[in-house]
């Protein structure tokens, strides 16, 4: 790698450089490779010689880089920066390769055993032998391949800002980013039915370059000390995410262009924290009232995608997904005593059945609306839908979500060396419910459309540190000397 820093003028400096990324394909273990196919054409590939790359090494992955810093008004009290960069960023792709070597001839198996006594005979009990030849291709096997031509991911990036000082303790920026995800990663099961050159029934699951990805998005930000003792940090992204994958796995649809499954358009974040001042006016007054410290997180976020089916095929080499038609002249969403209506009209699929249906509410209080969605004709023959309907993948939008997160702290020192840490965490403290996950098979009949009661929450798995979960409070207290 090569950098350097240029100070052009005494307001304006470049940064620029280029990386050259090698990363060659696994090496063998015990001297075999992982099985290598002659094509990317699974119906009529074939496997080659035993020790064979997967996929060849480049040498050409060179990674440029630039970004500059402009000091455009070099005021005093409302200076105005400029920034802004490009670069190139390659992924190895080994984490997903890794996995060929879990596959033939890595594994090995015994035929299945029917109708036998227990226990087994020696030779029944005994293990399979190891392959030391791919030929001939026992039937049944599972191959975990690359296409020949696989290559590293990569993506390119690039953004655009403009820093104002609004005064000497706040800062105002705007910016502009995006990036192209370019032969991504993708991973798909198939099961060619046709090909004898891989024995009977093989099943494979192939990794290629198939994916790729568009990331656009205006961000906004304030930040500093807006008044005496009270500090704030704001920010607002509008964004747009498009891509065929949105996950390295995805193991069983072709690539289909839409929303990202992680596209959120609009996101606010607020953290606020306020200096209490010490009331009264003794000493002991003052000394218990002052030094606290609140702080609040708000998050809010525009709701995410989710993919409405007419149905699934599962009965080809790969799964197809068939979307519905969209009837825009119905609402898309319903709330309140519509979608009470509406849940009530499908015969409360998700209530007790011992409770009146007529006074139920649809969870929520939120669901799609059935109207807005027509099915497509299906062939007689194989039961599939004649043609794709005209929604799309990731049109449809799910609940959004909102979490206010409080704390209430302070540090009482006992001696020079030591001191005693108080804090009270309110989690969601205004119970806020974000619920998510409504069925989307229209397959499913009177449940489609609606929540299943799932909570939308950010975080790790125990709700306790979710954020976004039910509320909850938490006491601590820290000693530090």
């Amino acid at each position: 790698m090569a950098e350097d820093h240029w100070k052009l003028t005494p307001r304006l400096s470049v940064d620029y450089g280029l990386r050259w990324e090698f990363n060659p394909p696994p090496g063998p273990v015990n001297g075999k490779y992982p099985v290598a196919l002659t094509s990317s054409d699974v119906d009529t590939a074939s496997l080659k010689g035993l020790g064979s790359q997967p996929y060849p090494t480049s040498y050409r992955h060179f990674a440029p880089r630039v970004g500059f810093a402009w000091n455009v008004i070099p005021s005093s009290t409302h200076p105005v920066t400029v920034r802004g960069g490009f670069g190139i960023f390659y992924d190895t792709g080994q984490q997903i390769v890794g996995e060929d070597y879990s596959g033939y001839p890595f594994t090995a198996y015994n035929p299945e055993l029917d109708n036998v006594q227990l226990p087994l005979t020696p030779a029944e009990a005994a293990p399979p032998p190891p392959v030391t030849s791919l030929f001939p291709v026992p039937d049944f096997s599972e191959f975990l391949v690359t296409t020949p031509n696989l290559t590293s991911p990569y993506t390119e990036q690039w953004n655009w800002g403009i820093d104002y000082a609004l005064s000497a303790k706040n800062t105002f920026t705007a910016s502009y980013t995006g990036n192209n995800g370019k032969k991504l990663l993708y991973t798909q099961q198939i099961f060619p039915f046709n090909n004898p050159n891989l024995g009977a029934e093989p099943f494979i699951v192939l990794n290629s370059n198939a994916a790729k990805s568009t990331y656009h998005a205006l961000q906004l930000q304030d930040r500093g000390r807006i008044a005496n003792g009270l500090d704030i940090v704001t920010s607002f992204t509008w964004a747009h995410a498009e891509d065929n994958a949105s996950s390295d796995y995805s193991l069983f649809e072709p690539p289909t262009w839409g929303n990202s499954d992680y596209d959120i358009r609009r996101s606010l974040d607020v953290a606020l924290n306020y200096q209490i001042p010490a009331a009264g006016e003794s000493r002991w007054a003052r000394a218990v009232t002052g030094g606290w410290l609140l702080a609040n997180r708000l998050s809010v976020e525009s709701a995410l995608p989710i993919e409405i089916l007419q149905q699934q095929d599962e009965s080809g080499e790969v799964d197809l997904n068939f979307y519905p038609d969209l009837n825009r002249s119905v609402p898309l969403y319903l709330h309140g005593p519509a979608a009470a209506l509406a849940y009530q009209a499908q015969g409360c699929p998700w209530s007790d059945p011992s409770v009146n249906c007529s006074t139920q509410r649809a969870p929520g209080n939120w669901a799609l609306n059935p109207a807005a969605f027509t099915q497509v004709p299906v062939d007689e023959d194989t039961g599939d839908p004649i043609r794709q309907g005209n929604l799309g993948r990731n049109y449809v939008r799910q609940t959004p979500f909102f979490a206010l997160n409080t704390s209430l702290q302070r540090r009482f020192s006992i001696s020079e060396r030591v001191h005693l840490d108080f804090r009270v965490d309110a989690f969601n403290i205004l119970n806020h419910p974000n619920p998510t996950d409504p069925d989307s098979s229209l397959e499913d009949g009177p449940y489609f459309g609606f929540l299943f009661g799932y909570t939308n929450a950010i975080g790790s798995g125990n709700p306790l540190y979710q954020m976004g979960a039910a509320r909850s409070l938490q006491l601590s207290l820290k000693l530090g000397f």
